[in-house]
């Protein structure tokens, strides 16, 4: 089932519907590639280091380069969605996600991975913010909690690593 942009704006669509359950669906798969993304990476941290013959402050950057730009640009995603609509720019800032990722996944030196982190977390910054804003505008009773609770768990989890 496609959901168009008019309807994604619009302010009858519930999540009590299927158009509004593949929107809940989306949004919650795309704020899981952070999750994701942030635990594959603290894993990996000893064997890029043993791969690029770099210490603890370079591997710091690897971190932080994503999570200070995905934190940076978290107000910002939510601003660009109500300016150009919000299914587009999600799109567009999966996409630079994916193909950061992607690019990531060749990086010849550390430099260039840290590069591509800060591109990664400027996409999916980007991203959270539109999928947080689509679920505060659209949704019911509940999914305004669900919401805050999902960003005091992803939080907590980078706290704890």
């Amino acid at each position: 089932m496609i959901v168009t942009s008019a309807e994604l704006d619009s302010p009858g669509l519930r999540f009590t519907s299927a158009k509004g359950r593949w929107v809940l669906f989306a949004t919650i798969l795309g704020s899981g590639i952070a999750f994701l993304d942030g635990s594959v990476v603290n894993v990996a941290l000893p064997s890029i280091g043993r791969d690029f013959h770099v210490g603890l402050a370079d591997l710091q950057w690897t971190v932080t380069s994503y999570t200070l730009t995905l934190s940076a640009f978290l107000l910002l995603g939510g601003s660009l969605g109500d300016r150009y609509g919000r299914r587009f720019t999600y799109q567009i800032n999966l996409l630079i996600f994916g193909i950061a990722s992607f690019v990531a996944a060749f990086a010849p030196n550390m430099d260039t991975l840290n590069l591509v982190r800060f591109v990664m977390g400027l996409g999916l910054g980007a991203e959270i913010g539109i999928s947080t804003d689509k679920l505060h505008a659209r949704g019911p009773c509940g999914v305004k909690e669900l919401t805050s609770y999902k960003y005091v768990v992803y939080g907590a989890g980078h706290v704890r690593q």
